[in-house]
């Protein structure tokens, strides 16, 4: 008639009392180590877009120079074909690779579609060129068009690893310059030197190719600026970033305006173009080095900043699993003790009625107890 608990003993009352207490803080600590988890998994998933971020800056970097030797080999100069080759061997393999990432990590970045595309309109501008069936204007385009693709492709692979959502400042304005900042300089650059070099080929400029020109290395010293004050933030959020990211700022800067003042002077801004287009050209590859080299280091400081903030939340996440199993391990014993402490002298003291019971009036409860028990048994 007393219900469930009537038939339940003295120890598992007793013990029922913490138990009932344990599991709110239980929850509790679930639900933490559970959050702990997530921004483990975030993260772990924004290391996943960083593996993304070398594979397409080479497959820009061999698009852009091909973009230039090849524009060069159709209006003529076929002191170029070897670069064609070269970059265009690259682009293929940088494809390639591009291809197999993106089947690997499918169900976390999922853009086989647009790597479909950029190899499907590659192949197409690859055998025009070759077959020479294709103006230098028009290979411009296509090329252009192929690299614009891969750009939107790399906010793709930000949007879907978390990169764009990074909760960090450091790491923030490190993934900026590497998904943004940079892939846009690197663009200006790179159609500098295309149009730069066709005009210092030719030997001629007209008013339409010097605003596109003058629009374009506007452009790359605007965004120069822009680099230099992303990771400027990246600096001030992290200030043991300052020798590795104030000397990438730094190198970006000089040369971009090194290259800017070359065909500022030389190209843009003179009636006769007398400088030879191999060194129009050579100077936009050597900034084109140098600026991608600056790229793969970024990418390198990224990695590393959410590599730590990765090592730490597993720290994290492990000192709270070991927390909890020791508060468990302390409640149990704790119970353990009290339990034992309650139905022990209850147990004498219930052997010694159960004689008395029996007749035997000789029993005595011996327990040294200072609690109620104690003063019942004596």
């Amino acid at each position: 008639s007393g219900g469930v608990f009537s038939r339940l003993g003295i120890g598992a009352k007793i013990g029922l009392i913490p138990l009932a207490m344990a599991l709110p803080i239980g929850v509790l600590l679930a639900l933490y180590v559970s959050s702990q988890n997530a921004d483990l998994a975030f993260s772990n998933k924004e290391r996943v877009g960083v593996q993304f971020l070398s594979p397409l800056k080479d497959t820009l970097e061999s698009l852009q120079k091909h973009r230039s030797s090849s524009g060069l080999v159709l209006i003529g100069d076929r002191s170029f074909v070897s670069a064609e080759a070269a970059s265009g061997k690259a682009v293929d393999a940088a494809l390639k690779r591009l291809e197999v990432l993106s089947a690997q990590f499918k169900s976390q970045v999922n853009i086989s579609e647009a790597v479909g595309e950029a190899l499907s309109q590659w192949d197409v501008v690859k055998n025009q060129t070759n077959a020479g069936i294709i103006s230098a204007p028009g290979s411009l385009e296509a090329h252009t068009r192929i690299i614009s693709l891969l750009q939107t492709t790399l906010d793709a692979v930000a949007n879907q690893s978390n990169l764009i959502l990074d909760p960090d400042l450091d790491s923030y304005y490190t993934m900026n310059s590497s998904v943004s900042t940079l892939p846009d300089l690197l663009e200006s650059v790179g159609l500098a030197q295309a149009q730069s070099s066709t005009i210092a080929s030719s030997r001629l400029i007209n008013e339409a190719e010097r605003a596109s020109l003058g629009l374009i290395l506007g452009q790359a010293t605007g965004q120069t600026e822009e680099l230099k004050t992303n990771l400027g933030y990246a600096v001030q959020g992290n200030a043991s970033l300052k020798a590795d990211l104030g000397t990438l700022s730094q190198s970006a800067q000089n040369e971009t305006e090194a290259l800017v003042n070359l065909y500022s002077n030389r190209v843009l801004n003179t009636v006769n173009l007398t400088t030879p287009v191999r060194q129009i050209y050579d100077a936009g590859n050597r900034a084109l080095d140098t600026l991608y080299g600056i790229y793969d280091r970024n990418v390198v400081v990224l990695d590393r900043l959410i590599a730590v903030r990765v090592g730490q939340l597993e720290q994290a996440r492990n000192l709270s699993l070991l927390a909890v199993v020791l508060v468990l391990l302390l409640v149990v014993l704790l119970i353990t003790t009290i339990v034992r402490s309650i139905t022990r002298p209850v147990r004498q003291l219930v052997e010694v009625v159960e004689k008395v019971g029996q007749g035997d009036l000789s029993q005595k409860a011996s327990l040294i107890t200072g609690d109620e028990i104690g003063v019942l048994a004596r």
